[in-house]
């Protein structure tokens, strides 16, 4: 099986991930974004939160890790955002149509 990238990152709000995902697909940066809602529980500066949170799963090919990490960390709305990112087996088909939707990688 071949392989992509698969980002895991959260937000404070539906806005703010679907604006983020947006501009990743425009940049052809990521070949699709799935958007799902999720409750946060973690500390923050000493106390314990539950807050709501939506979680983006953004898919793309292994070379544009740095890019799409990058573009992530500079429009980000959270002071310590979420980017987990994980090279994932996929069938053949979709990992050919992952390709096909993202930017040319120059070296």
């Amino acid at each position: 099986m071949k392989r992509i990238t698969v980002f895991y990152v959260t937000f404070p709000d539906e806005a703010a991930a679907r604006s983020l995902a947006g501009i990743l697909l425009e940049q052809k940066l990521i070949a699709c974004a799935n958007i799902i809602p999720a409750t946060g529980l973690f500390f923050w500066q000493g106390a314990m939160q539950d807050e709501k949170e939506w979680i983006g799963l953004f898919k793309t090919k292994p070379d544009l890790i740095s890019k799409v990490r990058e573009k992530i960390s500079a429009s980000h709305p959270y002071e310590v955002p979420c980017i987990i990112s994980s090279n994932v087996n996929a069938n053949d088909a979709y990992v050919d149509w992952v390709f096909e939707q993202t930017m040319v990688f120059e070296k």
